[in-house]
């Protein structure tokens, strides 16, 4: 005869059927009869396996976080059987909601919505959590609306995820933000999203200098005025270096500024000096870099021309300069007249003598000379001590060289 099919048992329920089947031979008078006296008794037992369906990600074992990279937007957080109550939760991140907290600017303040369903038979409850990783240990906030959720089957449950920027950091700066979720009825139960928070900055950056082109004399330093601006919401540091042609001297200060947000500038100033040795017309580009420390590769760079003028740079000089003489002789003397600029010219080379008591004669063997640059001269010049000249008395005699064009 036909068996009757075993009923499938739920949950994890073990146990098993016993189905008895009385087969009738024959009836007598309304008792039980059969043609040898026996009982026919046909005994049969079946064992019924309930196959549980394999756990998902997030059941026990190793977790899987999904980044915020793109879809899938939800993370179940696995199912599970305890008793014979079915559990199953489901994480939801649309990617739309996670967009809204991946960029955000300095202080700023953002919100993203979260979903829990559950997907189980049963009711259940989960425990959720929020962990961020943070560099430099900036003031980075973010923080979830709830700390756990009890859902009936096929209940969802909302949390907002808030995130605030840092009162100040470098531009693609970023933090992890992990959300994680545990169920109350089965802690190996779990699964987490993770998304990612960069701080955006916007203005611009940079050097200003109003004048590129100085005019000095060799050896006569000049100064540049420039400012360092940045009108960005964030705080920013500079290193600033320069270069420039050898044998020229130049510096900027302050190497090492900073810039606040709001649009402040820093007065940024280099001084330039040419070499006594530089010719007439040189030219000397010195430029100047300036670099955030935080993104290195974020510059601006002022270049500047120093011109180098020409000019007769005129020096005297008389090896004997003193002399001692008698009443009503002549007395000699040898003068240099050198030109130390980077200019030839004229120069015209005057006497005077200094002695009101007693007057005296003197004169120049020549009185105009013609120097290049680096050139120097001899000029003689002879003074006549008077006849009554007392003695003791003191005669100066004062020569001038003076460019002629001046």
């Amino acid at each position: 005869m036909p068996l009757h099919d075993a009923r499938r048992l739920e949950g994890r329920t073990n146990h098993f059927n016993i189905l008895a089947r009385k087969d009738r031979i024959g009836r007598s008078r309304g008792r039980w009869g059969h043609t040898d006296g026996r009982l026919a008794v046909t005994a049969l037992m079946a064992v019924v396996l309930l196959v549980t369906p394999a756990a998902s990600a997030g059941t026990g074992g190793d977790v899987r976080c999904e980044d915020a990279g793109g879809p899938p937007h939800s993370d179940s957080a696995g199912t599970g059987i305890d008793g014979l109550q079915e559990i199953s939760f489901e994480l939801l991140f649309p990617y739309q909601e996670m967009a809204k907290v991946m960029y955000i600017h300095r202080g700023e303040t953002k919100k993203a919505s979260l979903t829990v369903r559950n997907n189980g038979s049963f009711p259940g409850t989960v425990e959720l959590g929020i962990a961020i990783k943070a560099r430099d240990n900036r003031d980075w906030k973010a923080n979830i609306s709830v700390s756990s959720l009890h859902l009936m089957p096929g209940q969802s449950g909302a949390l907002t995820l808030t995130v605030t920027g840092p009162s100040t950091g470098i531009p693609n700066e970023y933090i992890e933000i992990n959300i994680s979720m545990t169920s109350g009825n089965d802690p190996s139960i779990i699964g987490c999203k993770n998304v990612k928070s960069y701080l955006v900055t916007h203005g611009r950056r940079g050097l200003q200098c109003p004048d590129h082109v100085h005019t000095t004399l060799a050896g006569v330093p000049t100064q540049y005025s420039m400012l360092l601006f940045s009108d960005g919401d964030i705080d920013e540091e500079w290193n600033l270096t320069c270069n420039g042609p050898p044998g020229w001297e130049y510096k900027v200060e302050p190497a090492n500024p900073k810039t606040k947000p709001l649009a402040q500038s820093v007065n940024i100033t280099l001084t330039v000096t040419p070499p006594l040795s530089a010719e007439m017309d040189e030219v000397g580009v010195v430029s100047v870099i300036a670099r955030t420390r935080a993104q290195p590769s974020v510059k601006d760079t002022i270049t500047t021309h120093t011109v180098v003028s020409g000019m007769m740079l005129l020096e005297l000089g008389c090896p004997d300069s003193e002399k001692f003489a008698h009443p009503g002789t002549m007395v000699a003397f040898n003068l240099l007249v050198s030109n130390f600029g980077n200019l030839a010219g004229e120069a015209n080379v005057t006497l005077e003598i200094d002695s009101l008591s007693t007057p005296c004669s003197a004169w120049l063997e020549q009185d105009l000379v013609v120097l290049a640059g680096g050139d120097t001269l001899r000029v003689g010049f002879k003074l006549a001590v008077p006849g009554d000249a007392a003695p003791g008395t003191r005669i100066v005699a004062r020569v001038v060289a003076k460019d002629r064009e001046e």
